[in-house]
């Protein structure tokens, strides 16, 4: 794991406002599906990965809105934080449930694939995605 370490003469004083996260909105707006009645989720970064989960929960019957980022408001546009040059970037993906593959593991996913397999999962298809479906998450072949 990485650290910064800081060094100086001064100390650091001042305000900073905290940028959304996609890892943490996602299953947050999963999570809306099963809350009754309507969800407001601030601080959502403005990211693809995001954009396609709210059309996913738009194509299951949610109503879904979305604040436009405006400069100088108190809504802040997400950082994706993927860096190429950083070695061992990896992504992380956990499901259960009865379309999954019990203990089904892959060497390596890219982060572009979460969104296709999870609109899988979901029954739909993300025809314009980047990344591509993993198979092998699932277990019957579709």
């Amino acid at each position: 794991m990485s650290c910064f370490r800081i060094e100086g003469g001064r100390p650091l004083e001042g305000c900073l406002s905290v940028q959304g996260a996609k890892n943490s909105v996602l299953p947050i707006l999963a999570a809306a599906l099963l809350a009754p009645g309507e969800s407001m989720i601030h601080n959502c970064p403005d990211l693809s990965d995001v954009s396609a989960t709210l059309d996913i929960l738009s194509l299951l019957g949610c109503r879904v809105e979305r604040e436009e980022y405006r400069p100088g408001s108190k809504v802040h546009r997400g950082a994706h934080g993927y860096d190429p040059d950083c070695p061992g970037y990896e992504t992380f993906f956990m499901a259960a449930g009865p379309d999954f593959q019990p203990g089904a593991e892959v060497a390596a996913m890219n982060l572009t694939d979460e969104g296709p397999t999870m609109a899988r999962a979901l029954g739909l298809e993300l025809e314009d995605a980047d990344g591509a479906v993993i198979d092998s998450f699932f277990r019957f072949a579709y």
